[in-house]
């Protein structure tokens, strides 16, 4: 049993009474719409935790696999989440950003060249049409990914490419570089009671 907390601000995230969820596919990808979240959702707040949750879950519904979308929808809402921050995370929150329209970019212009047809343009850059690719073309999957920039060349380990695959892993520094500053956050002051910095807190 989890008791209620009001909400309203960034660092206080609605929890009530736990209730199970139903299992999450594919085309479920929106927002769920029976169940009760653990995490209620807190007005007036860009950042949602209980839909981060519900991505990253999404993310997995494939066995051995990870479904792309879900995956930088969840980025999305960790990019909300950084810019709550303010300026001091928001030279590393543009990068971040930079990679996830990549991945959008690369799946758009995939899809653009084996259908000959491209979607409506999205110029935020953080919402993807179904013509983009995402749901069932080659970047449909991190596994589908990897073949179809295997076999187009794409993937240079000799040099510098702007491939999905590379972009991925770059993806997975910045969440690495996020948890340590969370962590480093967390500790609080010294014995001086000097925080941190941005660069300390993520080393």
């Amino acid at each position: 049993q989890v008791g209620v907390r009001d909400c309203g601000s960034a660092w206080q995230p609605c929890f009530y009474r736990l209730t199970p969820e139903p299992p999450l596919v594919p085309g479920e990808w929106a927002e769920p719409v029976e169940a009760t979240p653990l995490i209620q959702e807190c007005p007036g707040q860009s950042f949602q935790a209980w839909r981060l949750l519900l991505y990253l879950k999404s993310s997995l519904a494939d066995a051995d696999d990870i479904l792309l979308e879900p995956y930088l929808q969840s980025w999305d809402q960790l990019l909300n989440f950084m810019e709550s921050l303010g300026t001091v995370v928001s030279l590393f929150s543009q990068k971040v950003k930079e990679k996830v329209v990549l991945i959008r970019q690369l799946s758009l212009k995939h899809s653009t060249e084996a259908h000959g047809k491209r979607g409506p343009p999205d110029h935020a850059g953080l919402q993807t049409p179904a013509s983009f690719g995402l749901n069932n073309g080659a970047y449909r999957s991190v596994r589908s990914m990897m073949e179809a920039e295997l076999k187009a060349g794409m993937v240079d380990f000799s040099r510098r490419t702007d491939s999905g695959c590379r972009t991925l892993l770059r993806l997975h520094r910045s969440l690495l570089w996020l948890k340590l500053m969370l962590e480093g956050l967390a500790e609080g002051p010294d014995a001086d009671g000097r925080y941190k910095t941005p660069g300390e807190l993520s080393r």
